[in-house]
């Protein structure tokens, strides 16, 4: 029972996988545009001046195109066959409301892109979450996957993948 049980659950985080490993938000800083690829894990950036500035700096998304990013893994979030401590990670990323659409300013906020042009219309997440706290997040999860099919499976996640 237990490995059929590892075996669907297997097959659960592959599709997740799949579902995130073309998965790109751009963050523009007014600087720059930094293109964050979900599948890559991304801890020596802390020590770029650049992305230093950045990290503190709230994420303003427009509410909509977020929404088209987070529909898919939704699916995921409430999927019982998906290990909790991947779960758990994944849920990080759910937005449980925007606050009022933001005076944006680039001193205090980055705009956070999916598919959406930049305009205007950027909102606050809830709970609002920094440019550091969103990357440490994706990074956790990424590292959860990795641990979990390491721990039951002999599969070596590539986390250097290029291509969607």
């Amino acid at each position: 029972m237990d490995s059929k049980l590892i075996e669907q659950q297997t097959a659960k985080v592959f599709e997740l996988i799949d579902q995130i490993k073309g998965k790109s938000l751009t963050i523009h800083t007014g600087e720059i545009k930094y293109f964050l690829r979900f599948i890559n894990i991304e801890e020596d950036l802390k020590n770029d001046p650049v992305f230093n500035r950045m990290y503190p700096k709230k994420i303003a998304v427009n509410s909509d195109d977020y929404l088209l990013f987070l529909q898919p893994l939704r699916i995921f979030m409430n999927n019982y066959l998906l290990p909790s401590e991947i779960k758990s990670h994944l849920k990080l990323f759910d937005l449980y409301a925007v606050d009022e659409e933001i005076e944006f300013s680039y001193e205090n906020y980055v705009k956070m892109s999916y598919e959406h042009a930049i305009d205007d219309s950027f909102f606050v997440m809830f709970p609002a979450v920094t440019v550091e706290e969103f990357i440490d997040r994706k990074n956790m999860l990424m590292k959860s996957i990795e641990g979990w099919l390491s721990k039951h499976t002999s599969i070596k996640l590539d986390l250097e993948m290029a291509k969607p």
